[in-house]
């Protein structure tokens, strides 16, 4: 086959090797060197210090990169409830929201540290999607809503961005949103990395207010988010939910709310 680009959904160095065994060009590959680079740029500790830069008037969030169990109990301490999350995972996976000793000492042993949040009440999931040049230019490219019964998670809407905003403006100022938007877009350091990422925030309470935690994680990587938008209609058409299945194979299922 006649492959000028390779756009993969994130890369690692297992999947550079795969396609490399395959036969593919190594000069449409990134380098190992590189691909080292973006993982460490994956650290969560990328995401904290983006925080640091996001956090307005209406905003909310700390996270403090441990090496030992007693910084992480002295936290746990400061702030009665945490949240510890290995440096490198996920979808979901390497987040605990209460000490367990065996997993704290077997990540701070194999990937030299964790970091540790408050726990926050939260109201809504979602997140904000963006592509980076690697060279420091970084452009907005929509928003990303979930749509959840009971609290699960069901799948990503499809709509508008007028539509989705919309709905974001029910639980937060859009003046607050767009301007961490733009802090993002100006304030993310992410080195060498090319290609789309995601930022995922949520809405919390404070038992009086409503707040924007900004920068929960950053995605160096393509999500669903992207997929939603892909999928964006250009007018104000029915909004529909958009999920993957798995039976025997995977499914992509578009549904109307």
């Amino acid at each position: 086959m006649d492959i000028s680009r390779i756009d993969a959904w994130g890369w690692d160095a297992a999947l550079r090797h795969q396609l490399f065994a395959k036969g593919l060009d190594e000069q449409l590959l990134p380098s190992e060197s590189l691909i080292e680079e973006w993982r460490q740029t994956a650290h969560r500790r990328t995401a904290a210090k983006l925080l640091a830069q996001l956090r307005i008037e209406g905003t909310v969030g700390e996270a403090v990169e441990c090496q030992s169990i007693n910084q992480v109990t002295n936290l746990e301490r400061l702030w009665q409830r945490v949240v510890v999350k290995s440096p490198w995972s996920s979808s979901g996976r390497g987040v605990r929201f209460c000490l367990q000793d065996g997993w704290l000492r077997n990540v701070l042993a194999r990937q030299g540290s964790v970091m540790v949040e408050p726990y926050y009440n939260k109201v809504k999931d979602f997140a904000m999607e963006f592509e980076a040049d690697g060279h420091g230019g970084i452009r907005f490219l929509g928003l990303s809503l979930f749509h959840t019964k009971n609290g699960a998670y069901i799948g990503n809407i499809v709509a508008t961005e007028q539509t989705k905003r919309q709905l974001l403006s029910k639980l937060l100022p859009l003046e607050l949103t767009d301007e961490v938007c733009r802090l993002i877009v100006t304030e993310s350091r992410l080195g060498s990395y090319q290609g789309p990422f995601g930022v995922d925030m949520m809405v919390v309470t404070d038992g009086q207010r409503l707040l924007l935690h900004p920068c929960v994680e950053i995605n160096l990587r393509r999500t669903m988010g992207h997929v939603a938008l892909a999928l964006q209609p250009q007018d104000d058409e029915v909004m529909k939910v958009m999920r993957i299945e798995l039976t025997d194979h995977y499914k992509l299922r578009i549904n109307k709310i």
